[in-house]
């Protein structure tokens, strides 16, 4: 028997031929032949959760990071999840069907481009062999939209690659985008292989910690590529693994203990999305959700034969309070196992460091000193004071203005917790954008940090990989 394509199941009358193309026009699910095949499908009638612009439900909906939490809630999506038993691969998909995106991680600051680069409609932006100067003049063509598609007299282009080791960044994304993927696939029955999974994206959360802490830290500040629910509770792991370490904790149990972090919502992942970009006050239904989640969560983890103490305790206590007023025990002080003290903490931090629809994004030190100012009620002191040894005052991925007048972005921690190695991305009159970053001591007097750089920190175009010396340039 054939299997269906998503127009057959749906019955929109929107493919090519369709009843309702004259008044709807043609789905490109159905027109665009780029994943013709996969999943047995004609052009990409079983792969439409990736695809732009599809009309489902009678409304247009946008690009894969704008609609996926509906679609993954569709029938058909829920049908191809049934069907198939190599599903999970929409990152294949993406890369596939977007295959000419250029994004930061591709584009050498200083260095000439090997392909020419176009905008999403086909014009010219810049020709192989120019060069880009700033990470503003970046981060503007980023905005627009950059391809290095060629035109289509010209052939096919391939894309070069930019000589590199693999980085923590590679690493933390690579594993991001296969927890998304994981996160897809959980039910109140997870499957058995779900606990196997967790427990590998945790060994390349430590890899990356162990490969450059810094680089790690540094992360949490400039990844914003991935939804809240993914980003999240990877920032959070990243934490809870460097206290771990200071608190030489065995690496099995370390790893266990990141398990934790990167569940600890699985009792709610259908709104936690929404509840990060919701601006009105909780309903009584999503208050319940919250109050329940950690009750929820263990429990879907031991239905996936989760047994590990670390584990399911990091994800049933970690909103519980030194004070008592957390849920959903209610434990108080030493009744709190340290697992979820450490989550609890990592889970507060960076809460408070990412932005929300309603607010900027906390500054470390304002996230820190709400946090510090709560140690002994909402949180444990002694973390709180490891922490703010362990971070310093302008932790990795920070935006800084230098005494120079240089905006520079944290790269490395420093012997003195205010006075890091950073590196200058925006030159001092800000007219003249053409520079590289480069290296400052801010224990010097010319380079001391003045404080943060608030707006800076929204940039886009900043490749990390360049910025920690992970290029080879």
């Amino acid at each position: 028997m054939s299997k269906l394509n998503c127009w057959e199941f749906k019955k929109c009358g929107r493919e090519v031929g369709g009843s309702k193309t004259a008044e709807l026009g043609v789905c490109p699910t159905s027109s665009d032949n780029r994943l013709n095949g996969v999943h047995g499908g004609t052009n990409a009638g079983r792969a439409c959760w990736v695809m732009d612009s599809t009309l489902c439900d009678g409304k247009i909906q946008g690009g894969f990071k704008e609609k996926y939490k509906e679609c993954f809630n569709c029938e058909f999506y829920k049908l191809i999840v049934q069907e198939e038993a190599s599903y999970i691969q929409y990152e294949f998909l993406l890369k596939k069907l977007h295959h000419g995106k250029i994004n930061a991680a591709d584009i050498i600051i200083g260095q000439p481009i090997e392909w020419d680069c176009f905008d999403s409609n086909g014009i010219l932006l810049l020709q192989k062999g120019q060069i880009i100067e700033s990470m503003i003049q970046l981060s503007a063509l980023l905005d627009r939209g950059l391809f290095y598609h060629k035109k289509k007299d010209e052939g096919q282009s391939s894309r070069p690659a930019v000589a590199r080791i693999q980085s923590p960044f590679d690493l933390l994304n690579e594993m991001q985008n296969e927890l998304a993927a994981m996160f897809t696939t959980v039910t109140e029955s997870t499957g058995d292989n779900f606990r196997d999974t967790v427990l590998q994206l945790c060994g390349k959360i430590q890899q990356a910690c162990e490969q450059d802490a810094d680089a790690s830290i540094g992360n949490i500040f400039l990844n914003n590529e991935y939804e809240y629910t993914i980003r999240h509770p990877v920032n959070v792991a990243i934490i809870c693994e460097l206290i771990a370490q200071k608190l030489t904790w065995v690496k099995d149990e370390r790893l266990q203990l990141l398990a934790a972090a990167l569940t600890m919502n699985i009792g709610m992942l259908k709104i936690q999305e929404t509840l990060h970009h919701q601006k009105e006050k909780k309903t009584d239904e999503q208050a319940r959700l919250i109050h329940e989640h950690p009750e929820r969560g263990a429990k879907m983890l031991s239905q996936a034969g989760v047994s590990n103490k670390v584990w399911i305790e990091g994800v049933l206590y970690h909103h519980e309070a030194m004070d008592g007023s957390g849920y959903a025990a209610g434990l108080s002080a030493d009744m709190i196992p340290p697992c979820a003290r450490i989550i609890s903490f990592g889970d507060q931090y960076c809460a408070a460091v990412s932005s929300r629809s309603y607010r900027r994004s906390l500054t470390s030190q304002e996230s820190m000193r709400d946090i510090y100012l709560k140690a002994g009620q909402k949180t444990d002191k002694d973390i709180a004071n490891l922490c703010v040894r362990l971070l310093g005052v302008y932790p990795p991925g920070t935006f800084v203005k230098l005494a120079n007048g240089e905006i520079a972005v944290v790269t490395h921690r420093g012997e003195k917790a205010h006075a890091p190695i950073a590196r200058s991305v925006v030159r001092s009159n800000k007219k003249d954008i053409s520079m590289k970053p480069v290296q400052r001591d801010c224990s010097t007097e010319e380079y001391a940090i003045q404080g943060m750089a608030y707006e800076e920190q929204k940039m886009t175009g900043i490749n990390p990989n360049q910025l920690w010396g992970y290029l080879d340039t």
